[in-house]
């Protein structure tokens, strides 16, 4: 019965993509909720019938789920192969696959994820589980099978494009709901306004060309997705080429000179336009008196739609809102109704004698903003005609609404009230007018570790806050024992307190229903897929290309007491101390570098990284709030940062203004610099709880051992070391695990520190400054003897404030201001006026508290011990620093030779 069922969805899809009318044109496979309401119809299903019957014919299709996109990928060879005269077997499927993405329009103008789009497939599916369901990646064959049987028949049944829209798999789906009638609309008028229609063929490189200028003189749904995804720019431009070639066959079709036909023909069917209503707006600058009433007619538009209404003369358009300042009473009765046929859009305004108001905070809005319902335990405002008073006193009065304020003066011939709803209220009907209750359930979540659009970590689930009715019944999962009633609105609960567990979540208010889903960790793939070693010379940190030059600075030997700095040709001898001069990076063992090694005992700052490395990038947002979440205190969100750049497990980029973007680096191992360096890695970047202890209970041999260091600071991760009695048992057991190897010349803090960009060169390539362009904000000079920023202090480091308290940090050279970091500028300072900062004994690197090290310096000396420093007295102290990385780091920061 179920492939019977499928194949009769699947017949009628196509009957209704493929017919006579998209011969030569594009068809787009987009599915939703109304085109399969419309098929349904033709198989006589109902409307409340089609959606279900729809989907469980595709989840059917297979007796074992997973098994779904694997037997329908045979059944599509079988076809090609042999059956290629009949229909492909797979439109329905597709269709399916469109539907979910459909489900996701609201989410794509936030930025959706390939994750967030198989929640949707597997909802719509029925399927349990989370992520790409087995053999999704089948799918790209059908796509490709559809274009080239619709070739073959020489676009008998239309041509579907199609290109992977932001992911290699869920992007072709979501490629069919790219462009949309409001797009082709605006397409059609862009490729008349370039005159397309006078020329035989354009070049698709022209059509990029014209496109890129449209975007910079307007906003639009489409320019945010060309910008978005430059990766699938070329895709993108192939798939506008096909909506011109599409435009351009309707046009051959049509006299251009029969005005009559000519605007009808060009837009492609019937132009539905998005009916917006403008409101009411009230603000009082004051008390309540007519000099301090500010009233408009307003309403909010999607900037994709509009621009600027220029055909509305007296509207003004501000931060996506159309306004008209009310200048008299009169107004308030005149409706309005306008087509603006540019923007697509017909606007009105709905004349009343009463208005109802309520706080406008929720658009980012000082004031209040007319409704049409009427809601329990809150203010309003009702602006209405003076005559209607008594019918107004005898609803308050039946209502016990609390009456605050009442003037009758602010408008001719119009009062205005100012009221407070009790928990109990009726309609109020005066005449033809009713304001209805308004009823509204909604639930918000906040907090816990989300990894996508309503998916959170098990063990850190979100607190729900609940928008309902007094005495709504609320469920989780449908179970009794976890109904209550809602006893006053909002209420909050926290779902850590219902022992969910892994697995969807339902909560029931009534007849809403909101869903989410808890994922265990251990579901989630991080990606190692595969083996490889790579040299720390071709890759970036913290945005920094290392590639080799003839620059890198390198460290020659001609005897114990004497090394050679040899930097861009040139060369420095440098006489050792002896109480330093067998500080060498082989010459003792890693039981000598004085780190206490424990079994794994694993912390909230590791759950940190595991959920990092689960979600794999993001913003400073998400990164503050898994912080938030896990150790209840913003405030150390700073010393988290700081340990897992410096130890390599994130990489970040800075933004203006401050902020920062952050994605988790591979699971990586480097060499360390100690007797066994070939044969002992440290293991930095992505990890999960449960992988380490797949290490350790399955090693490929017993020679190799995984081992712990626990750091006394609870905002540094645990260092893993993996030590093996030789290179190649070490090698074999980080290519089981799939770990990345970084292989490095000597050792990577060597590798490092020779090619990492000095002080000097990183300021001389930042941006110069005209000082004159700051001589109104407040300026500050560093002190270095005190430590600290004075102002009208004489310095060559100066910070400067504007009257916001943003800040910037300018670096005086002799002929030229540069723009630096605190860091850079602090550091460059010191070295400058020989302030002694810094010391080096035997292996150990100590830098005084006060001064922060760039991210890159840091990650050097880290990267000697996979551990970060620990303060001693008033100097962070670096272990296991051999003399050749601190002679470098030294050289890097900016002193001379003969200082080091």
């Amino acid at each position: 019965m179920g492939l019977q069922n499928y194949h009769k969805w699947n017949e009628a899809l196509f009957k209704y993509f493929f017919n006579d009318a998209t011969k030569d044109k594009i068809v787009y496979l987009f599915v939703n909720k109304k085109v399969i309401t419309e098929v349904g119809m033709n198989l006589d299903m109902g409307e409340a019938d089609a959606i279900g019957s729809f989907c469980k014919s595709v989840s059917h299709f297979s007796p074992i789920n997973s098994n779904l996109f694997r037997d329908l990928h045979v059944l599509t060879d079988r076809w090609w192969n042999n059956r290629k005269d009949k229909i492909p077997p797979f439109i329905g499927l597709l269709c399916l696959c469109v539907y979910a993405a459909s489900k996701m329009e609201a989410d794509q103008n936030e930025g959706v994820g390939v994750n967030n789009y198989y929640f949707r497939l597997r909802e719509v599916l029925g399927f349990s589980g989370i992520g790409k369901p087995p053999y999704f990646e089948n799918t790209i064959n059908m796509w490709s099978k559809l274009y080239e049987w619709q070739q073959e028949n020489n676009n008998r049944f239309g041509y579907t494009p199609s290109f992977p829209l932001g992911s290699k798999f869920a992007g072709l789906p979501r490629s069919q709901c790219l462009i949309r009638e409001t797009d082709r609309h605006l397409l059609y008028q862009h490729f008349r306004e370039c005159g397309y229609h006078k020329k035989e063929v354009v070049d698709k490189n022209v059509i990029k060309y014209d496109i890129e200028l449209l975007f910079q003189r307007s906003e639009s749904r489409l320019k945010r997705f060309f910008y978005k995804h430059p990766e699938a720019q070329e895709h993108f431009v192939t798939l506008i080429h096909s909506e011109y070639n599409d435009w351009l066959s309707d046009i051959k079709k049509v006299n251009l000179e029969d005005p009559k036909v000519k605007s009808e023909k060009i837009t492609s069917g019937k132009i539905r336009r998005k009916s917006v209503d403008l409101k009411l707006f009230l603000q009082f600058k004051g008390r309540l008196s007519p000099q301090n009433l500010d009233l408009k007619q307003i309403a909010e538009l999607e900037q994709d739609i509009l621009s600027f209404p220029e055909e509305l003369s007296g509207f003004d358009f501000r931060n996506n809102f159309l306004f008209r300042i009310v200048k008299n009473s009169s107004e308030l009765l005149l409706p309005i109704n306008k087509t603006l046929t540019k923007n697509n859009i017909k606007l009105s305004y709905k004349n009343s004698p009463l208005y109802i108001f309520r706080n406008a905070d929720y658009l980012g809005l000082f004031g209040w903003i007319s409704k049409e319902t009427i809601s329990k335990n809150e203010k309003h405002i009702i602006l209405f005609k003076t005559g209607l008073k008594g019918n107004l006193d005898d609803w308050i009065n039946k209502n016990a609404v609390i009456l605050t304020s009442f003037k009758d003066t602010l408008l001719s011939g119009w009062s205005i009230i100012l009221i407070l709803t009790k928990s109990k209220i009726k309609n109020l009907v005066i005449d033809d007018i009713e304001f209805k209750e308004k009823k509204v359930v909604n639930v918000k979540a906040k907090g816990g570790l989300k990894i996508e659009n309503k998916i959170w970590l098990a063990t850190y689930p979100p607190k729900l806050t609940i928008f309902a009715p007094r005495a709504s019944l609320v469920k989780i999962n449908g179970l009794d024992d976890s109904s209550f009633s809602i006893l006053e609105s909002p209420m909050e609960i926290d779902l850590k307190n219902y022992d969910l567990g892994p697995g969807p979540v339902n909560l029931s208010v009534d007849n809403y229903n909101h869903k989410l889903h808890l994922a265990d960790k251990q579901s989630f793939d991080l990606g190692m897929n595969n083996f490889y070693k790579i040299h720390p010379l071709n890759f970036k940190i913290n945005g920094v290309d290392f590639s080799e030059s003839e620059n890198l600075l390198t460290i020659n030997y001609s005897s114990h007491n004497r090394i050679y700095l040899i930097y861009k040709k040139s060369a420095f001898e440098l006489e050792v101390p002896n109480e330093i001069k067998d500080s060498w990076p082989y010459s003792r063992k890693f039981s000598e570098v004085g780190i206490s090694l424990s079994e794994l005992k694993w912390r909230k700052i590791d759950e940190f990284v595991e959920y990092l490395s689960i979600l794999k990038k993001g913003n400073q947002k998400a990164f503050t709030n898994g912080v938030a979440e896990l150790f209840k205190d913003e405030t150390v969100f700073n010393k988290i940062l700081r340990n897992l750049l410096r130890l390599g497990f994130i990489e970040v980029e800075y933004k203006n203004g401050g902020d920062f973007s952050w994605w988790v680096t591979p699971t990586s191992a480097s060499n360390l610099p100690c007797k066994e360096h070939d044969r002992i890695v440290f293991i930095s970047g992505s990890r999960l709880y449960g992988q380490i202890g797949e290490w350790i209970r399955h090693s490929v041999n017993t020679s190799s051992r995984y081992q712990f260091y626990i750091p006394d600071s609870e905002y540094e991760p645990i260092s893993i070391y993996l030590e093996s009695k030789s290179k190649n048992e070490l090698e074999k057991e980080i290519a089981t695990r799939r770990i990345r190897l970084i292989q490095s010349y000597e050792y990577l803090a060597y590798d490092l520190a020779s090619s990492i960009p000095s002080i000097n060169e990183t300021i001389e390539s930042s941006k110069s400054v005209d000082l004159d362009e700051y001589i109104n904000w407040k300026s500050e000079g560093w002190d270095i003897h005190e430590n600290k920023w004075k102002e009208k202090y004489n310095s060559k480091f100066v910070r400067i404030t504007n009257k916001l308290g943003i800040s910037q940090y300018i670096l005086k050279r002799n002929t030229s201001a540069k723009k630096v970091t605190a860091t850079q500028g602090k550091i460059f300072i010191a070295v400058n006026n020989s302030v002694n900062i810094f010391s080096y004994t035997s292996y150990n690197f100590k830098v005084r508290a006060d001064y922060q090290l760039p991210e890159l310096y840091e990650r050097v000396l880290t990267m000697c011990s996979g551990t970060s420093p620990i303060k001693i007295g008033k100097y962070l102290n670096y272990k296991n620093v051999p003399l050749e990385v601190a002679l470098m780091i030294l050289y890097k920061l900016g002193y001379p030779p003969s200082e080091i």
